[in-house]
């Protein structure tokens, strides 16, 4: 019985519908639990911050994110 996971490689990006981004360069799909997850370094962009860090998991929506080893935060100010 296929597990119906996935791995995507090279350059993936993904965008939410809520416009959130992820960049990085292998994820990861897992079926059973709908959970997304890098072992790579990642890059989220959202709309008034962007943070790194080494890898991540997150449910498919990037609501319930956990970025591990966080390097840093950059918090863009909102525009007036």
């Amino acid at each position: 019985q296929a597990s119906n996971d996935l791995k995507v490689i090279n350059h993936v990006n993904i965008t939410t519908s809520d416009g959130k981004t992820l960049f990085t360069d292998t994820l990861y799909y897992q079926n059973d639990q709908s959970k997304l997850y890098s072992k790579t370094p990642v890059m989220i962009v959202q709309e008034n911050d962007t943070s790194w860090g080494d890898y991540f998991e997150s449910d498919t929506n990037l609501r319930n994110m956990t970025v591990y080893n966080q390097r840093a935060v950059y918090l863009q100010k909102e525009r007036e």
